[in-house]
C-alpha cells in the first residue's frame, strides 16, 4: 500500500463503530481496516461511463434504486442470520432449571452427545487434533521453523534470533504473526539480523540500514500499510532500540527546538533571548546542519541512514563528533564578522560545540552503556584552545588522549579497535622534516605546522595548510 494522504470525510456513525470493532477483535489499526476495506471495495467495484457506480453487479446510481436493492439484500440478509442464531440456540443451548419435562429431547438422561463416544472420549476434539497435527506436518520445514522462532521470541524486541524475510513472506506463515507491536517488532529484527547475516545482501551492511528497506519488510512481509510502518512502528522500534537514526535526521539533535538551542548558545545568550529576538538573524544558518557544515563535509553529516547495531550507532556518533572536535580545536576564535554577514568563528566553535554535546547526550539516552561526559569534556577543550598558541595545542593533545580512550573503550568495547594509525612519510612531508624523525621530533613539529601554517595564520594561501594536510596534521598529533 502507498503512503495514507492526509485525505479528510466524514464517516457515519455506525462504519466508524464497523472499524472500531474489527480493529479491536483482529489487532488491525483502524488505518489499516480503512485501508483493507476500501482496496477490496476498489477491486471489486467499477464506475460505468453514465457515472454509475456498481459493486459485484449491484448498480449504486443517482437516484437511489440499487441502493434501495442492496439494501433489502442485506436486511434479508440479516434476517437469516438472526434466524439460523436462533437455531444454533435450540440445538445447542443449555435448558433452562425448569425445563424438565420429558418432552425435552435434551433432558438430562439424554446427556451423552453424539460427539462422544460410550467411554466418554471427545471424538470431535480427537478429529480436530488430528486435521492440526496433519496440517503441521504437510508444511515445509523452513516454515515451521520460523513460526515456532517467531513464537518464541515474542515480546524481545532485540532479539537476536534470525528469520529469513522470504519464508515470511509465505501467506501461510503471515496467517501465524499476530498484528501486535509485540509479535511483529521482533519478527521485523529477526529478518534484518538474517539479513545482515548474508554477505552478499547489501541492504543491511554492518548494522546500517535505511527506512526503505525496514519499511519494505514491514508491508511487503508483514502486510502492514506504509502509514502504519511510518507513524507507528517506527517510534516504537526508536524506543525500544530496535534501531537509531543517524545524528542528521534525529529530531533530538536536528528538530526545531534543537536548532533554536543550538543558535543560542552560538550567540552566546543561551537561555537570554528568543532567536527571534536575536540581532542580525541573516548571519547565521536556518538548521543545525549550518552550524556543523564549516567543520565537516557535508556527505559525513547529511545521511538518512538506520542503525539496527548499538555499537554501529556509537561508532557513526563518534566520528561525527570526533571530525567536528578537530576542527574546532584547529579554528583561532575570533568575534569578527567577516562582511558583515557570516558567523563569526567564535559563534562557529559554539554553534558545532553544541551540536556536539546534543549528540553525546542523545548517545547516552538511547544507549545505557554510553557516558557524555567523556565527549563533553573533550568538546569544551578543544573549543578553548587556542590553535596558534603552541601551549595551548600541546596541552590540548594531552589531556584529549584520556578522554579519547575512555570514549573509544564505550564506543568499540575495547579501546583497540579505533586505533589511528599515520604515514610518517606522509606527516613528515607536511611537516618538513626527516621521515627518520623520532615521535617526539615530528609531534613538535606537527605543533609547529599548526601554529603556522593555520589558514587563519599563515602569511598566504599557498602557505597554508589545506584540508588534506590539516587531517594529516592532525591525524598525527592524535597518534603521537
Amino acid at each position: 500500500m502507498g503512503d495514507r494522504t492526509p485525505y479528510r470525510q466524514r464517516v457515519d456513525e455506525d462504519l466508524q463503530e464497523f472499524v472500531d470493532g474489527v480493529a479491536e477483535q483482529t489487532n488491525l489499526s483502524k488505518a489499516d481496516v480503512m485501508d483493507t476495506a476500501l482496496r477490496r471495495l476498489k477491486e471489486q467495484s467499477t464506475v460505468t461511463d453514465d457515472g454509475a457506480f456498481e459493486i459485484d453487479d449491484y448498480e449504486v446510481d443517482g437516484d437511489g434504486a440499487g441502493r434501495d436493492r442492496l439494501d433489502e439484500m442485506l436486511d434479508q440478509q440479516r434476517v437469516m442470520m438472526e434466524k439460523q442464531d436462533e437455531m444454533m440456540e435450540m440445538v445447542g443451548g443449555t435448558p433452562s432449571d425448569d425445563d424438565t419435562s420429558s418432552d425435552n429431547i435434551f433432558s438430562a438422561e439424554d446427556s451423552q452427545t453424539d460427539s462422544q463416544t460410550e467411554d466418554g472420549e471427545d471424538v470431535e476434539s480427537d478429529m480436530l487434533a488430528t486435521v492440526s497435527e496433519d496440517d503441521e506436518a504437510s508444511r515445509p520445514p523452513d516454515v515451521l521453523e520460523a513460526s515456532e522462532t517467531i513464537e518464541s521470541i515474542d515480546g524481545e524486541m532485540t532479539t537476536d534470533e534470525k528469520v529469513d524475510p522470504d519464508v515470511v513472506r509465505d501467506l501461510e506463515l503471515k496467517e501465524d504473526i499476530a498484528k501486535t507491536h509485540e509479535q511483529c517488532i521482533p519478527t521485523i529484527r529477526a529478518m534484518v539480523n538474517h539479513i545482515d547475516d548474508e554477505m552478499d545482501d547489501s541492504r543491511v551492511v554492518g548494522g546500517q540500514t535505511d527506512w526503505d528497506t525496514l519499511e519494505r519488510l514491514i508491508t511487503s512481509e508483514l502486510g502492514l500499510s506504509s502509514y502504519t510502518a511510518r507513524y507507528s512502528y517506527r517510534p516504537m522500534m526508536e524506543a525500544e532500540g530496535v534501531i537509531y537514526s543517524h545524528p542528521s535526521s534525529d529530531d533530538e539533535i536536528v528538530g526545531e527546538e534543537a536548532y533554536e538551542d543550538v543558535l543560542s548558545f552560538a550567540v552566546d545568550k543561551w537561555g537570554d533571548v528568543h532567536p527571534s529576538e536575536i540581532e542580525h538573524p541573516e548571519c547565521y544558518p536556518d538548521d543545525v546542519i549550518g552550524f556543523v557544515s564549516w567543520a565537516m563535509p557535508a556527505t559525513n553529516w547529511d545521511l538518512d541512514s538506520l542503525y539496527v547495531d548499538e555499537e554501529a550507532y556509537l561508532e557513526q556518533v563518534w566520528a561525527v563528533a570526533e571530525e567536528i572536535i578537530r576542527s574546532i580545536a584547529a579554528t583561532q576564535p575570533s568575534d569578527n564578522r567577516p562582511y558583515g554577514e557570516k558567523m563569526t568563528a567564535s559563534e562557529k566553535i559554539r554553534g558545532a560545540k553544541r551540536v556536539v554535546v546534543l549528540m553525546a547526550k542523545r548517545a547516552e539516552q538511547l544507549v545505557g552503556r554510553f557516558d557524555s561526559h567523556p565527549v563533553i569534556a573533550l568538546v569544551s577543550e578543544a573549543a578553548d584552545t587556542d590553535p596558534s598558541s603552541e601551549d595551548d595545542v600541546a596541552e590540548f593533545v594531552s589531556d584529549s588522549s584520556e578522554y579519547v580512550e575512555q570514549i573509544e573503550e564505550m564506543v568499540f568495547e575495547s579501546g583497540d579497535d579505533d586505533t589511528v594509525e599515520i604515514d610518517r612519510d606522509e606527516v613528515a612531508g607536511v611537516v618538513g622534516v626527516s621521515p627518520d624523525a623520532s615521535d617526539q621530533e615530528l609531534h613538535a613539529a606537527a605543533i609547529r605546522a599548526l601554529k603556522e601554517r593555520h589558514p587563519d595564520k599563515a602569511e598566504s594561501d599557498d602557505e597554508a595548510l589545506g584540508p588534506a594536510e590539516m587531517e594529516v596534521v592532525m591525524d598525527a598529533m592524535h597518534a603521537l
